[in-house]
């Protein structure tokens, strides 16, 4: 029974995982929140003074993370070999890329904070692809991010350990789905730009088309064997 589902998963990685925690009864860790949390040895009751609360935890996390960082010898940019005379241009984007983007996304029915979904995106697209054309062909003109595609919805989800302990909780963050389609054709200009001009390391296999960890760890045999 299980050798069958598992074929008919086929190369599913998330319904893999899902099957494997249905038979082994793994249970979720997300949790309804207490009644209270603690900060500063005092409990916060109310909604508004625990919202406040996990808003000041997680803007800081980053700041006290990186003042335990040691500065390394290298810099970023010292893994970058960049020799080409060509400079990157954003090339306008037009209704057919944009279109395309919008049906590759995923029947989602998670949303931002404009209750936008990608189902709803979707339906509606043919009405709204001239108008959202224009909004990011704006901002390629003007280098500038619109500020409410900025706005995510922060929700913190239980980890384990004392749940009334803030540094338990994971935030994930919801932005607008319009967000991700202009954050698409940016990064496909980027992206593009990048391969076509040599600038990533052969190295990388992270985050790169037709690359895997496959081919890191042939690499890493390669060298060892040499």
């Amino acid at each position: 029974y299980y050798a069958q589902k598992i074929q008919d998963i086929g190369t599913n990685t998330k319904k893999f995982w899902q099957f494997i925690q249905s038979i082994i009864k793994k249970q979720s860790n997300h949790k309804d929140f207490p009644e209270y949390f603690m900060k500063n040895g005092q409990k916060l009751y109310e909604d508004m003074e625990i919202a406040d609360a996990f808003c000041e935890h997680y803007t800081n996390v980053g700041k006290n993370l990186a003042q335990g960082i040691v500065e390394g010898r290298e810099k970023s940019a010292d893994y970058v070999q960049y020799n080409s005379p060509n400079t990157l241009f954003f090339t306008p984007a037009t209704t057919l890329e944009i279109d395309k983007l919008i049906t590759q996304l995923k029947n989602k029915t998670s949303h931002g904070y404009d209750n936008i979904t990608n189902i709803l995106l979707k339906k509606i697209s043919p009405h709204i692809l001239n108008p959202l054309k224009y909004i990011i062909n704006r901002s390629f003109q003007e280098a500038k991010f619109p500020t409410k595609m900025k706005f995510a919805l922060v929700s913190p989800l239980y980890k384990k350990d004392d749940k009334y302990q803030f540094m338990n909780y994971r935030p994930v963050s919801l932005l607008p789905i319009l967000s991700k389609i202009l954050e698409k054709c940016i990064f496909n200009r980027i992206y593009n730009f990048m391969e076509k001009n040599g600038i990533i390391n052969n190295s990388q296999y992270g985050y790169r088309q037709k690359h895997s960890t496959q081919d890191a760890s042939i690499e890493l045999l390669k060298d060892i064997l040499q």
